[in-house]
């Protein structure tokens, strides 16, 4: 498995990165994420910007590591079923 980062495509439509993307994938760059508390961590809840990949070279999407920025600065891996889209509340 290759583990080396990889910048990873800003929208869907055209792939950036050196390997084949067969299938989508979950997150691309700048998209903003929520921490979900699958497996324990102290950014549970917290919210942040995809800034690279790491995919799976098997094709397996709950397998690929994504390095998340938060708005401090911080930034640290997380397994895909980790993250959750952060989707803005609907004005009502």
């Amino acid at each position: 498995m290759d583990t080396t980062a990889m910048e990873i495509e800003s929208s869907p439509k055209k792939s950036n990165t050196t390997e084949a993307t067969p299938y989508r994938r979950r997150f691309y760059a700048g998209d903003n994420v929520r921490i979900v508390p699958v497996i324990a961590t102290r950014h549970a809840g917290s919210i942040g910007k995809i800034k690279a990949a790491k995919y799976n070279s098997r094709d397996r999407i709950t397998l690929d590591k994504y390095l998340v920025e938060f708005e401090d600065g911080f930034q640290a891996w997380f397994w895909s079923i980790q993250l959750e889209p952060n989707m803005p509340l609907l004005e009502m």
